[in-house]
C-alpha cells in the first residue's frame, strides 16, 4: 500500500475495508456484507468516494444501491500503485546517467526504486551517506575502456572492483529466477559496504547531523 496516499487521502482504516467491500458490490452482490458493516456511508460520500444508483424498487437498500464514485475508484488504485520518493528518483537518474556513460543500463527504472528504497529502509543508509556510498561503489565499477579487458587481473590491482552492469542489481540481484523477497545478502552494494564498513562509518560521521 502506498502510505502517502492513504494519509492524505484522511480516510480510516476501517473507511478503506468499506471502500473495498463497495468496489465489488457492483449489482448489490456485497449486500449482506456491507449490512454487516451497516454504516450509513455520510463520511464517505461528503468526502466524493461513494455515489448511489437509483433505486429500481422501494424494497432495494443503500445497501445494495451505495458505489464506488470516480474519486473512490481512483483512490483504491492509486493505494496500490507505487510512487517513488522524490530523493529516490534523483538518485536512480544520477545513476542511470553515470551507467550509461559507462555502456551499461537499466531495464527498469521503477524496480530501480523499488530497490533502492528498500536498501536504504533496511539499511538506515539514506541521503547524504547514501549518495557517498554510491558514488564510492560507482567509482569502483569494471569498466574495461578503463580497467582492461580482463576482470581478474584489474581486480588484482583494485581489490575493491565490481562487476556491475545493470542499475537495479546495484541494491538487489536476484539470484534466481524465482526470487521475489528483496534479501541484503544479495545486495552488492551492500556486501561492498561491509568489506569496506570501517572506511564507510568514518565517511558518514561527516553527515551526521
Amino acid at each position: 500500500m502506498n502510505l502517502d496516499v492513504f494519509f492524505k487521502s484522511k480516510i480510516t482504516a476501517e473507511e478503506f475495508i468499506l471502500l473495498s467491500v463497495i468496489q465489488q458490490n457492483s449489482g448489490g452482490n456485497q449486500k449482506e456484507k456491507l449490512e454487516e458493516i451497516n454504516d450509513d456511508y455520510k463520511s464517505l460520500e461528503e468526502k466524493g468516494f461513494v455515489k448511489f444508483v437509483k433505486a429500481k424498487n422501494k424494497s432495494q437498500s443503500v445497501h445494495e444501491l451505495v458505489r464506488l464514485d470516480k474519486k473512490g475508484s481512483k483512490l483504491l488504485i492509486d493505494l496500490f500503485t507505487y510512487s517513488p520518493e522524490e530523493d529516490t528518483e534523483k538518485i536512480i537518474s544520477w545513476i542511470e546517467t553515470t551507467y550509461k556513460s559507462m555502456g551499461k543500463f537499466i531495464k527498469n527504472r521503477k524496480e530501480a526504486c523499488r530497490r533502492c528504497e528498500f536498501f536504504s529502509k533496511s539499511t538506515g543508509i539514506e541521503k547524504n551517506k547514501l549518495a557517498f556510498l554510491l558514488q564510492t561503489f560507482m567509482q569502483n565499477v569494471y569498466n574495461p575502456d578503463i580497467h582492461g579487458d580482463n576482470f581478474r587481473e584489474a581486480k588484482k590491482q583494485n581489490p575493491n572492483l565490481v562487476l556491475s552492469n545493470q542499475v537495479e542489481n546495484i541494491f538487489w540481484n536476484k539470484p534466481n529466477l524465482f526470487a521475489k523477497h528483496y534479501n541484503l545478502d544479495d545486495s552488492p552494494l551492500y556486501n561492498f559496504y561491509l568489506e569496506n564498513e570501517e572506511h564507510f562509518l568514518k565517511q558518514f560521521e561527516r553527515y551526521e547531523n
